[in-house]
């Protein structure tokens, strides 16, 4: 049972007993995630396809960007941002599969009705359907992947082994609304974090 929750296969919870874990794998197949006419969340619908269950937390903050945020957004640094704090869990018993934070610059969504991703008439919807809502056509998404073995913060966080490598993406929502400008305009950016072994990355893309 030691090798077992070492390797990740079993985890202990506490007053209920050692479980094996289920390694069904979530697909996240892109660019189709971010297809238009598909109003929930893209972490929703991969939970639903797989037929499992699903815990979110989220908290939004006001609060202001750092220098990286800041650079990714096209803003400047300490101007004002959400930032939104998401940990999902999904299966029974419930696993760590996502953890990750998403900023979005207030002097576009400040006094919309998407001014706080989880409230108002817009709220828990997905990115490109929020930001149409005011206007503004979400047509790129950057992401930008790194394998690495997770910090022992990160592995406690994930409930994974020191050695089980995660993926970290970077991903940046971009609109090219505005005419004349030389580049697009970054609507939203996020770091994720997941175990490598939750998801199946699957690509699909078009020959041109």
């Amino acid at each position: 049972m030691r090798l077992l929750r070492e390797w990740g296969f079993a985890n202990g919870i506490r007053g209920k007993g050692v479980f094996v874990r289920r390694l069904d794998k979530l697909t996240r197949i892109a660019p189709l995630r971010y297809f238009r006419g598909q109003e929930a969340r893209t972490y929703v619908r991969e939970a639903e396809a797989a037929n499992v269950e699903m815990q979110v937390e989220h908290k939004t903050t006001k609060t202001t960007a750092p220098a990286n945020v800041a650079e990714r957004l096209g803003i400047n640094e300490g101007d004002p941002v959400t930032c939104t704090r998401y940990f999902i869990r999904m299966g029974n018993p419930p696993q760590p599969v996502t953890s990750s934070l998403a900023w979005e610059p207030l002097a576009i969504t400040g006094g919309t009705d998407i001014e706080l991703p989880h409230e108002g008439p817009h709220a828990d919807r997905g990115i490109v359907d929020r930001f149409s809502a005011i206007g503004h056509e979400v047509n790129q998404v950057e992401e930008r992947l790194d394998i690495r073995t997770p910090t022992a913060e990160e592995a406690k966080l994930l409930d994974i082994p020191a050695n089980r490598p995660v993926v970290q993406i970077v991903q940046t929502f971009r609109v090219a609304d505005r005419i004349g400008a030389e580049d697009d305009l970054a609507v939203e950016t996020a770091d994720i974090l997941f175990p490598a072994d939750r998801y199946e990355l699957r690509y699909v893309m078009d020959i041109k």
